[in-house]
């Protein structure tokens, strides 16, 4: 097996969605003072570092904006990530981070070697696993391992390579720190009191003294860091309904603030959507207020599996949205789920258009509201005003039984013409309607007129000629 570790060292700042721009630091209470866990890039700019207390630091900079560490923003974080990852495999499991450690790092890992096929072997699907990321705007660092800690170890240290064997394993670890072990700081600082400073001494003393000294456990931890030993991890699993929740660090007022932990959640369905093969036609956001949520219904009029179309339609929304309250936390919520509208790409782009109109169909209902829009669709029936059916819940066609060429714009009663002058071109004969006592008999002919425009007329059973419809 071989497992690629994703550590997210700046998860407690990210799940927040706050600004690197600004100057703020996430902090944590420890011993009845408070230390700053992480910093924005702002604030690390004037060396406002992990760890350092913060009292200080507010007095160097009365400006300093402190937020709290969320050890639940910070789970339902990893618990969209994790279902994000089942996207390049079947086998995902997650760490959260100690809430009150400095130091340690929420992890997923997910065994890649099963995936190298279908995603075009090892160094294709990493590169794939990587830009996505990048999509999701979080910090990362990336290690593959034989083992799951040794995978973790790689991307603590940052080093993004792959050691598929024991051997090389030894070889990447054992000139590392002993500081980037997973191991109590308790452990570290008594290890490098003994004289030990790289991995590789760690690892070359003798098991039984070890234990001695700190207890069996260890040496299980070594065990397991160099895929000696079993290490069994809870797998996730993929929720059948879908359910996410971001909490804010601060209460927004404005929808134009919502939109980038908005288009990052939009992107971690998309992830759980390919990884169940699935689409949707409609999703629920929920914006959380004090008191109370405000409920929007995201609908699609064919099946959609992408993050921009999302985005797209939730935009629209959202510039006509007056919220009646701040909102605290955005929900998302997926239950019905189908088969995604993929189309074959057609020689002359026809798949192109389709989608382009279908994108510009749900803007509009985004935009003027669903009880706005009308469908169109063709009837079985070669009477051009019986032809078409306009109603609610129809939906859209591009598709027509008809073979003759109509004009897009019917009147609403055929107008009264004299006969043309001079012998028209092709003819389209209609004859029918007797099954609801509409008979009909007509011939149909395109006229052209000398300033260009065109007229589709016809004559009835009587020999009178008719005006039915203009064309460019």
């Amino acid at each position: 097996m071989l497992w690629l570790c994703i550590s997210f060292p700046r998860l407690p700042f990210d799940a927040l969605s706050l600004n690197d721009g600004e100057l703020s630091v996430v902090t944590l209470e420890q011993k009845r003072s408070r230390y700053i866990l992480l910093a924005s890039k702002a604030a690390e700019a004037v060396e406002f570092t992990t760890g350092m207390d913060y009292a200080t630091a507010s007095t160097l900079c009365a400006n300093l904006k402190n937020i709290a560490r969320n050890p639940r923003a910070e789970r339902q974080a990893l618990d969209r990530l994790a279902a994000w990852a089942y996207q390049w495999s079947s086998c995902v499991t997650l760490h959260s981070a100690d809430p009150h450690s400095l130091t340690e790092h929420s992890v997923i890992w997910l065994e890649i070697a099963a995936s190298f096929t279908l995603f075009g072997g090892r160094e294709t699907l990493l590169k794939r696993i990587e830009s996505a990321l990048k999509e999701l705007h979080y910090d990362y660092r990336l290690g593959v391992a034989c083992s799951l800690e040794g995978a973790a170890l790689l991307a603590r240290a940052g080093k993004r390579i792959i050691a598929d064997t024991r051997e090389s394993l030894l070889r990447q670890i054992g000139p590392l720190p002993i500081s980037v072990l997973a191991l109590d700081a308790a452990v570290i600082f008594e290890l490098q009191r003994a004289g030990m400073r790289r991995i590789q001494t760690f690892i070359d003393l003798p098991k039984d003294a070890m234990a001695r000294r700190f207890g069996p456990k260890i040496n299980g931890y070594r065990d397991k860091l160099l895929g000696a030993a079993p290490d069994p991890r809870p797998a996730f699993r993929l929720p059948k309904k879908y359910r996410a929740r971001c909490e804010l660090a601060a209460e927004v007022t404005d929808t134009e603030a919502l939109l980038f932990p908005l288009r990052r959640m939009l992107t971690e369905l998309q992830g759980y959507l390919r990884a169940i093969d699935s689409g949707l036609q409609q999703f629920t956001l929920h914006l959380q207020h004090r008191q109370g949520a405000t409920r929007i219904a995201i609908g699609f009029s064919a099946a959609e599996r992408r993050a921009e179309p999302f985005f797209a339609i939730v935009r629209e929304r959202f510039e006509r949205l007056a919220l009646p309250e701040a909102v605290i936390e955005i929900g998302l919520q997926a239950d019905r789920f189908t088969q995604p509208a993929v189309r074959q790409t057609g020689i002359f782009a026809e798949t192109e258009h389709a989608e382009q109109f279908q994108h510009v169909f749900d803007k509009l209902s985004a935009r003027l509201g669903a009880d706005a829009i009308r469908y169109c669709t063709p009837v079985a029936d070669h009477r051009p005003e019986k032809a078409w059916s306009v109603g609610e819940s129809a939906a859209p066609s591009t598709t027509s039984a008809l073979s003759a060429p109509r004009p897009l714009w019917l009147l609403a009663e055929p107008r009264p013409i004299s006969a043309p002058t001079k012998l028209l071109g092709a003819v389209e004969r209609i004859a029918g309607g007797w099954w609801d006592g509409g008979d009909t008999e007509r011939d149909y002919y395109f006229l052209r007129a000398a300033n260009g425009a065109g007229y589709w007329i016809y004559r009835d059973c009587n020999n009178e000629w008719f005006l039915h419809g203009l064309c460019g």
